[in-house]
């Protein structure tokens, strides 16, 4: 049981508790504090495994902990290739619309951690913010990198020369493969998207299969 006891500096309060061995490890585990009805703000307490002096998290590897930790910034690669089904008075598949793009994100220590601090419903998190009409959202990267001018796109049913410019926002280029014909993608299929280097990313390759199938079922 929590025992909460006056710590050495005014209007403090510490807490002192021991975790229970059976606790499941996690380094966003969400934790508030109770007390005569009044719930604290709620903070990420990492719980390592017993006898280890780190903890572990499945979509975060220890290199990006420990470059977190040490305040660096991460940059994540995010390319994707789709295809949006319209409905309405239309059959749904005369209205396939592809959807290829991608972008690189810098993000800060607390930007990439915020969505991984919320509390956990199963496997759905929460993410409650505020922030002025006009401001940034806090869990957004720090900035789009500089890829180049173009990125380039090959792959089955599409044309010689496909290419995506940079868009510009205030934060930095991110990339929209725009125009393709409706029904061009190819299921099943592997596409590659190519970057020649631009300020702030080295050339690179990026590939992607399109499902032969694909039910949303909630």
């Amino acid at each position: 049981m929590p025992v909460p006891r006056k710590a050495t500096h005014p209007g403090l309060w510490q807490v002192n508790f021991a975790l229970p061995m059976d606790i499941a490890p996690d380094c966003f585990a969400f934790v508030q504090v109770s007390a005569g009805g009044q719930i604290s703000n709620g903070f990420a307490l990492p719980v390592a495994l017993a006898g280890q002096s780190s903890c572990s998290n499945p979509q975060i590897s220890p290199a990006i902990l420990s470059k977190l930790d040490s305040g660096g910034s991460v940059v994540v690669a995010g390319f994707w290739v789709g295809q949006v089904t319209g409905g309405g008075t239309f059959p749904a598949s005369s209205l396939l619309s592809p959807n290829i793009g991608g972008h690189f994100a810098e993000y800060s220590a607390s930007a990439w951690t915020l969505p991984f601090s919320g509390p956990k419903f199963g496997s759905c998190s929460v993410l409650d913010l505020s922030y002025p009409a006009d401001g940034k959202d806090p869990s957004l990267p720090n900035s789009f990198l500089d890829a180049g001018s173009n990125l380039f796109l090959t792959g089955r049913g599409l044309s010689s020369g496909t290419t995506a410019p940079g868009i510009e926002s205030s934060i930095g280029p991110s990339y929209s493969f725009t125009p393709i014909a409706p029904k061009s993608l190819s299921l099943g299929s592997t596409y590659s998207t190519t970057g020649r280097g631009g300020t702030q990313i080295r050339p690179f390759t990026a590939s992607a299969t399109l499902p032969n199938s694909f039910a949303v079922t909630n």
